[in-house]
């Protein structure tokens, strides 16, 4: 079903409202980096689990919140 002006109007509205988005860079360095995350079907999904799953080894150390550094 095609959508109308204003139910693009709307649709934009809340994208730009309620939407978060990152953009990352992989230099030729990183090549290696790129090429596992392309073989992924699911990019996005792939992202979010390892997040989640950093999130879940960090919980209740009392680290890993929004402003603490990462160990690389």
């Amino acid at each position: 079903m095609a959508l109308n002006d204003a139910q693009r109007r709307a649709q934009e509205a809340y994208r730009k409202r309620s939407v978060k988005q990152v953009a990352v860079r992989f230099y030729p360095a990183e090549e290696d980096l790129w090429a596992w995350l392309s073989a992924r079907e699911n990019k996005a999904g792939y992202v979010k689990a390892l997040i989640r799953a950093d999130m879940e080894a960090h919980s209740g150390a009392g680290e890993g919140g929004p402003t603490s550094k990462l160990s690389n």
